[in-house]
């Protein structure tokens, strides 16, 4: 079974879309074609928060698992409202 390696803190990431799916990843350091993509899956990190209807922190995000055309696999995350992407690991 894999595992997922988390980078700490997570890497800033370009992506670029087809349609609403991730087609290429620029990272530093890494990056390319998308040749798997799984998701998105909905997540809310402030689920638990009383308030968290409120919150306008970026806790809302689409997260994605892509295989890259150099055969690895990472978990990313698409962040909202600020529209940014953000590499959270990869799988080993």
């Amino acid at each position: 079974s894999m595992g997922l390696r988390r980078y700490r803190p997570p890497r800033s990431l370009r992506v670029r879309l087809v349609g609403q799916s991730p087609a290429m990843v620029m990272g530093d350091g890494f990056g390319g074609r998308v040749t798997v993509c799984r998701g998105p899956f909905r997540a809310n990190t402030e689920w638990w928060h009383p308030r968290h209807s409120e919150l306008d922190d970026g806790s809302i995000r689409d997260i994605y698992d892509v295989r890259l055309s150099s055969g690895v696999m990472y978990r990313l995350a698409h962040c909202y409202p600020q529209d940014t992407w953000w590499a959270l690991g990869w799988y080993d």
